[in-house]
């Protein structure tokens, strides 16, 4: 099997920018936690800033059972680090907050000021971030129609780092397939106050 670690030059620049100017950067992944932990090391991120899946371990084995979040105990196998799920881990694991107000938004005082994804089950967490919400461009239709309709104006938009798409031809579909339920159906993409938002036009590529 082929594996490699990839850093990209502009992702290392904002982490190590934002370490410079006193912001701790964190890394939520719904990968393994042990293996993030090996990748973030590359980029001055310690171990305990990073959330994960995390297994629980039994006389030092690793079982098939899993750490739980919120209002879900260790073992449930309920929850992971995947949309709310990102958001509930970043609540207990970097803000302390427990319980089932782990998946709800947090206030204000206890959100991440940039918050950062490239998929649609990161539009939960990245919405969170009080400061700016940057989104890669992947053409994933949740993510940037929320994006693009920018309800709050902290919408930061950037094409991919290696052979970015070619812009889409096709408006986002928002107001029609544009969320994903957690059944796997689709549905319109909404604004935080319910309002559906509009087919968007792709315009950074």
């Amino acid at each position: 099997m082929t594996g490699w670690v990839r850093y990209y030059a502009q992702q290392r620049d904002l982490i190590h920018t934002l370490q410079r100017d006193g912001f701790a950067a964190w890394v939520a992944s719904a990968s393994p936690q042990l293996d993030v932990q090996v990748w973030a090391a590359g980029l001055d991120i310690p171990p305990h800033r990073v959330i994960g899946i995390q297994s629980l371990y039994t006389h030092g084995r690793q079982s098939a059972h899993l750490r739980g979040c919120g209002n879900f105990p260790d073992g449930a196998d309920s929850v992971i680090t995947y949309v709310s799920g990102k958001r509930c881990f970043i609540n207990q694991d970097v803000f302390g907050i427990r319980g089932a107000a782990a998946f709800r938004p947090a206030p204000p005082g206890k959100r991440p000021v940039l918050a950062a994804g490239d998929s649609s089950t990161d539009v939960v967490f990245a919405s969170d971030a009080i400061g700016a919400h940057l989104a890669i461009n992947r053409n994933n239709t949740e993510l940037m129609c929320q994006a693009y309709d920018n309800a709050d104006g902290k919408w930061l938009i950037n094409p991919m780092f290696i052979q970015p798409l070619a812009r889409r031809t096709r408006p986002y579909p928002c107001a029609t397939s544009g969320h994903t339920h957690a059944d796997g159906s689709l549905g319109p993409a909404r604004r935080a106050d319910g309002s559906v938002i509009p087919d968007q036009t792709d315009t950074v590529f």
